[in-house]
């Protein structure tokens, strides 16, 4: 998963308004037509689906303008307003072979926005007694992985692997979470490692700089908050985070996700090229297969970049933020410590427990996000100072100038949302 480049500041307007809307979305060799008048099959494609507003244009118009600019095969967009879901509509296809639409509910490989929902999971686990922020990791390591855990990094605390200060630095020693098969070399194992192995192998290593010194973006530092979880709340990482967060267990709805097989309700993934990797997960090991279904382990994945999810399940989350004290697993006191500036300076932006912050204006106001990344994946979820929250699910990664789609939409969601003159009740 690539590190995160997003900026997430309130834009201004942008174009002008017009009452009927009809784009053409180019998605590999299809097109979707999408009309002011609602949803439906087209001729020569798929339409937009999912409830029509007519004073929300605003946000078809710049999905359709955006989707047809970069040839994306099919996204998904979901608004709150005030903790109310306002909009949520599916564009272009979630299967480009079989032409199946994406709908509002389809889910989608969410990558590295599992951070913030891991992070929640933590500190569902503080509110509830069972751990704090400060507790050092080696505390909820088990033998063998204590007997391995290389001196330095015995002072290691939750917090600082929440704020990707934990002492790994991918740019200095590689992210072990994709070298699966240079690890399982390394071991000698004949075979990619698994989780365990990876995790054994990265402790008994000398840490790349002294924990607490830096930040350096770690998706090896959440696959440990994963098994802290586990042992902390003695259930398997995917359960309980369904039912401590989301009390959902709906095959349908947020779940973890499969490197090689889609999901009832998931997307199908796309890139531009047609190259082939070779496969790390069994079954496969050791055979081509397509760049966005191989090369790296999503079930290695789960805390840290492993759920699959809609639009509307994220804002959900994304929700829970905004009244904290009526949160299953936030208080007022944890939620501000989740935003907190680590360092206590005066920079405007900062990476918290899980989010990446940006300070508006001169008082309180913060705008809070993550996005995530992976072949054929770009997804972005956005809290806003002034009540809005959104997510928007790709099944693409990059748009026609190389740049992540993530990246580059985000300035357009503030802009249409700012263009938005009414709002549903």
């Amino acid at each position: 998963m690539r590190n995160i480049s997003l900026a997430s500041c309130v834009q201004g307007g942008y174009g002008s308004r017009r009452s009927l809307l009809v784009l053409a979305i180019f998605t590999f060799g299809f097109v979707s037509q999408i009309s002011a008048q609602g949803s439906g099959r087209t001729a020569k494609g798929l339409s937009v689906t999912g409830e029509y507003r007519p004073n929300l244009v605003a946000l078809d118009e710049m999905m359709g303008s955006f989707m047809r600019e970069h040839k994306v095969p099919g996204a998904s967009l979901a608004v709150s307003k005030d903790g109310v879901l306002v909009y949520s509509r599916g564009f272009g296809l979630r299967d480009v072979r079989q032409e199946l639409p994406v709908m509002p509910s389809t889910r989608f490989r969410i990558a590295s926005l599992s951070k913030p929902i891991t992070s929640a999971a933590i500190a569902a686990l503080v509110k509830s007694g069972k751990m704090t922020f400060d507790d050092p990791l080696v505390s909820f390591l088990d033998a063998k992985e204590r007997s391995l855990l290389h001196p330095q990094l015995r002072s290691v605390t939750i917090k600082q692997i929440l704020l990707h200060r934990g002492g790994w630095d991918r740019s200095i020693s590689g992210d072990p979470m994709f070298e699966t098969v240079k690890i399982g070399k390394a071991l000698r194992l004949g075979r990619p490692a698994n989780q365990a192995e990876l995790i054994q192998f990265v402790l008994q290593r000398a840490p790349d700089f002294e924990p607490g010194a830096k930040y350096a973006y770690s998706n090896f530092g959440y696959c440990l908050l994963g098994r802290v979880i586990e042992r902390v709340s003695k259930q398997p990482y995917g359960e309980f985070v369904k039912g401590a967060l989301f009390k959902v267990s709906s095959e349908t709805s947020l779940d973890l996700g499969k490197t090689l097989t889609a999901q009832t309700n998931e997307s199908r993934y796309y890139v531009p090229s047609q190259r082939r990797v070779t496969g790390v997960v069994t079954g496969v090991i050791g055979k081509q297969v397509p760049t966005q279904y191989g090369g790296w382990c999503i079930e290695n994945m789960d805390s840290h970049g492993g759920w699959i999810a809609s639009a509307e399940d994220l804002v959900a989350f994304a929700n829970s933020f905004n009244q904290p004290e009526s949160s299953v697993f936030l208080t007022k006191t944890i939620a501000s410590e989740v935003f907190q500036n680590p360092l206590g300076d005066d920079k405007d932006v900062f990476y918290g427990y899980g989010w990446l912050v940006r300070r508006v204006g001169s008082g309180h106001r913060l705008n809070t996000w993550h996005n995530g990344s992976l072949p054929g994946t770009s997804t972005l979820l956005v809290r806003r100072h002034d009540g809005f929250n959104w997510a928007v699910l790709f099944n693409s990664r990059d748009g026609s100038d190389g740049k992540s789609l993530s990246t580059l939409i985000d300035p357009l969601i503030h802009q249409a949302v700012n263009r938005v003159e009414k709002w549903p009740e």
